[in-house]
């Protein structure tokens, strides 16, 4: 009793050194020893590694169908409920309007390019007053893009659907557009010169930050913008106990409908879809936890649903950048409550950012434009229109008051800005040339150069009126009336705009 027997119930042979070698093999064959520790954790941070990119396009697959299928089922029903108690309604001011430029030069890795890496979203702080004390200010950002080449800030307009936008305006009436970056951006953007210089002045800039002010630099938009449109009224509703909670009246009335019942069929179907895959997604990110913690750690993110617009991409993008960036933009094309941010002042989209601002005549139109004096109208224009034809009015009367050699200056240098793809600002002077040109009392020299300009004018590349922009109508007249220039290759040139501005004016 008590020993041990093999498999034919004999008792086990002494062997003479048995002892000694089963002593000292044994730790040996029942441990794994350290280069099988070390060996199986480094497969398994390499597996876990690799496996992160894959959790991270299921976890992203799933967080749309999930995403989707709250903000089209519980999310319109809570809005309608906030909202119903938003029964009072105030006309606010704009104190403070820019855009945000999101930009993380870190994001770029190897990329050449900053502008794929690059949002841009419109703020502004409005300031509103009423019976509960001193005048209450509130920030509110907007609809979230790429920073791609055909994005423009003459013709900001709204932050969100139903939400006005507008740009400050400066002592003359004109609209005052501004970036705002992070300092790390900007230090970027003023240390790097451009990826790609085509189609740019010439010379190029030498920095991508000269780039950008360059681009955005369209000196009579922003006149026309600020002298034909007031700025507009900014009105608020808000819950008369919490008025420093008020919300544009636009994006409160969209949102006071819970929407039909029968979309809770569609969001029964996403929730099944996107429950599925997000458990699967769990069970490759977390396939070395315990099933319990696993089943926790899977379940948690789901209490955030409400607010995964702006939460879920950034979590992504610990597994993987290029994922999170495109589940991001994702989410910005669909999500409703996304379309706006209702913040503190101060907790704004880069309110404390560093700032780049345009004033119409700065810059590299300052030699220009710059030199011409204007003065805000009492009365707005009537149009986009009627603005332009003022401000060439203006142009033109300096330009006839100016000096010989002062004229001549002018002249030289808008035909130089023309050939150095530096032209927008030279419509406002076209019509103060031709008047020079077919003036027999204007010094010769004045006419000379005036002649150069519009020959430059009217060569290829010629800067064309475009149909989207302001001022459309205007920029045809004015080129139609260079037919009559005694000059046949500026007259000819401009024959295809006498067609255009004759069918515009009937």
């Amino acid at each position: 009793m008590g020993k041990k027997h093999d498999h034919l119930g004999l008792p086990p042979r002494h062997t003479p050194g048995a002892s000694a070698d089963s002593a000292a093999t044994t730790p040996a064959a029942s441990q794994p020893g350290w280069r099988g520790f070390v060996l199986g954790n480094l497969l398994g941070a390499v597996t876990g590694f690799m496996m992160r990119p894959i959790a991270a396009i299921i976890l992203g697959f799933a967080s749309i169908f999930l995403g989707l299928a709250w903000q089209v089922g519980p999310q319109p029903s809570i809005d309608a409920a906030h909202y119903s108690a938003f029964t009072a309604h105030v006309d606010a001011r704009i104190v403070e309007s820019w855009v945000a430029l999101e930009f993380d030069p870190a994001s770029m890795g190897t990329h050449a390019r900053w502008r794929p890496f690059a949002k841009a979203q419109p703020c502004e702080i409005v300031e509103y007053a009423g019976d509960w004390g001193a005048p209450l200010r509130r920030a509110f950002c907007g609809n979230r893009f790429a920073l791609n080449e055909s994005y423009t800030l003459h013709d900001l307009d709204t932050l969100a659907p139903n939400v006005p936008f507008a740009w400050l305006r400066d002592e003359r009436g004109f609209a005052l557009p501004q970036l705002r970056l992070s300092p790390t951006a900007r230090t970027w953007l003023a240390a790097n010169a451009p990826a790609d210089t085509f189609m740019m002045s010439d010379p190029p800039p030498e920095t991508e930050l000269d780039a950008l002010q360059v681009e955005f630099d369209r000196p009579l938009e922003h006149a026309v913008a600020g002298w034909s449109t007031p700025l507009p009224a900014f009105p608020l509703a808000l819950d008369p106990r919490h008025a420093e909670n008020a919300m544009p009246s636009g994006y409160v009335e969209s949102r006071r409908v819970p929407g039909p019942i029968g979309r809770w069929l569609l969001v029964l179907v996403m929730a099944g879809i996107g429950l599925l895959v997000w458990t699967e997604g769990m069970a490759v990110l977390l396939s070395g936890l315990p099933l319990r913690a696993a089943i926790l750690a899977g379940a948690l993110p789901l209490l955030a649903l409400p607010w995964w617009s702006e939460h879920i991409p950034r979590a992504l993008a610990r597994l993987s950048p290029e994922v999170a960036e495109v589940i991001g933009d994702m989410f910005a094309d669909f999500d409703r409550t996304g379309l706006l941010v209702a913040t503190e002042p101060r907790r704004a989209a880069l309110a404390d950012g560093e700032r780049v601002q345009w004033k119409v005549g700065d810059g590299v139109y300052a030699e220009t434009l710059g030199r011409i004096h204007f003065t805000a109208p009492t009365v707005a224009a009537a149009n986009a229109n009627a603005a332009m034809a003022g401000l060439v009015d203006e142009v033109t009367t300096q330009m006839r008051a100016f000096d010989a050699q002062t004229q001549i200056a002018l002249f030289k240098r808008l035909r130089e800005d023309k050939v150095s793809r530096l032209q927008r600002a030279g419509f406002a002077f076209v019509p103060a040339a031709r008047a020079a040109l077919l003036d027999a009392q204007r010094d010769p020299g004045v006419q000379r150069a005036a002649q150069r300009f519009l020959d430059e004018w009217v060569t290829q590349p010629i800067e064309q009126p475009d149909p989207h922009n302001p001022a459309y109508r205007e920029r045809v007249h004015i080129l139609a009336t260079l037919a009559d220039v005694p000059v046949p290759e500026i007259a000819n040139a401009v024959s295809v705009w006498v067609t255009q501005d004759a069918s515009d004016t009937h």
